[in-house]
């Protein structure tokens, strides 16, 4: 089962706000943030944050005696996060023209 560590990390790989995992999971963003912060939820809000991170071409590494927990992204995530990196960025507002 997923942990705290690696919610942040999957969160972190795909480029996801709170906002955006809410809307994709259905969960409250206050049951995100306590997840995330490691207050404890419910088992199947776990399940359901897995669920969809694995969905998204996500795997899961757990601590052992050698490494920390870690996340690995699929090929095809991989990809797909080279090429919307590559897109060129739209600003989300306009310049105002200044007068002189």
């Amino acid at each position: 089962m997923i942990t705290p560590i690696h919610a942040r990390m999957a969160r972190s790989s795909l480029g996801w706000s709170q906002m955006e995992l809410k809307n994709r999971t259905g969960l409250s963003k206050t049951t995100l943030i306590r997840f995330e912060a490691g207050l404890g939820v419910h088992y199947k809000t776990a399940q359901t944050l897995e669920a969809v991170f694995t969905k998204e071409g996500l795997t899961f590494l757990y601590e052992d005696n050698a490494h920390g927990p870690g996340v690995l992204l699929s090929k095809d995530l991989s990809r797909r996060l080279s090429q919307e990196a590559e897109k060129p960025k739209t600003p989300n507002s306009r310049k105002r023209s200044q007068k002189t």
